[in-house]
């Protein structure tokens, strides 16, 4: 559904630039999502619990970031609550086919469309009872060799909004080491099946780490890129402080 923030930003054409939140707390939304286009709030492998989402996902309006919510599995009932808490998109991990995708988008629509239960408390809050229709994009992962041969087929799926590209996931299911960077042919060759989902008029995700990586990801289609977080950004700062500090001991 492009009928949100993020949703009309990437329908006009443009790149969605944004942050990773593993950790639950929605003061690091507010110190570090100004300025970006959403945020991915992690509750596959963050420290989020239901509740936490809820606040991360009301930090990210309070700063003016969509929000995107990772989910932990393909569960029905568990995406109907995590779509409740009106998040500007949901993305389900490791789907492998167009039937999967299919179940998916049911999870998250109303009836008649799909299965999800309507009474959403945040939702019905803050988007009012019409929000049968301003549900969240439905956002797939690719993370697997199965998933990249079926990308064009999972892109074709009525329903899903963008194919978000899950490029460790995707190393390890080829035995690619995890420090090879998008130069290695074969997760290129898999970055562009993915990007392919434009050719569906659907959108492309992914991480892109440098430089280089962003601008491969645009050059090949992709529009939801993210490119740090929170994990990362502590640990730039604790390695700032470690050498700080070895400056120190040598001035004494």
């Amino acid at each position: 559904m492009m009928n949100n923030q993020l949703g009309r930003r990437l329908a006009a054409g443009e790149p969605a630039i944004g942050v990773s939140n593993s950790f639950a707390s929605p003061g690091i939304i507010e110190l570090m999502c100004p300025g970006f286009d959403f945020v991915w709030i992690d509750a596959q492998h963050g420290e989020h619990t239901y509740r936490s989402v809820s606040d991360a996902c009301r930090a990210a309006d309070l700063v003016g970031c969509a929000s995107l919510v990772r989910v932990e599995s393909h569960d029905a009932g568990l995406i109907c609550r995590y779509a409740d808490l009106a998040p500007q998109a949901l993305m389900v991990p490791m789907v492998d086919t167009p039937q999967q995708a299919e179940a998916i988008v049911q999870a998250i629509s109303l009836r008649p469309r799909g299965t999800r239960s309507f009474g959403g408390l945040r939702a019905a809050v803050r988007l009012g009872s019409d929000y049968v229709n301003q549900l969240p994009l439905t956002v797939v992962q690719i993370e697997t060799t199965q998933a990249v041969a079926a990308a064009a087929e999972i892109a074709a799926v009525d329903g899903v909004d963008a194919l978000f590209f899950g490029g460790d996931d995707v190393r390890m299911s080829h035995g690619i080491p995890l420090s090879e960077t998008y130069d290695n042919p074969t997760l290129h060759d898999a970055l562009a099946a993915t990007a392919a989902a434009s050719a569906a008029g659907k959108l492309a995700g992914c991480i892109a780490g440098s430089d280089r990586e962003v601008e491969r990801a645009v050059g090949l289609g992709y529009r939801l890129i993210a490119v740090g977080g929170d994990v990362g950004g502590i640990h730039a700062a604790a390695e700032q402080g470690r050498a700080l500090r070895a400056v120190a001991e040598a001035a004494r």
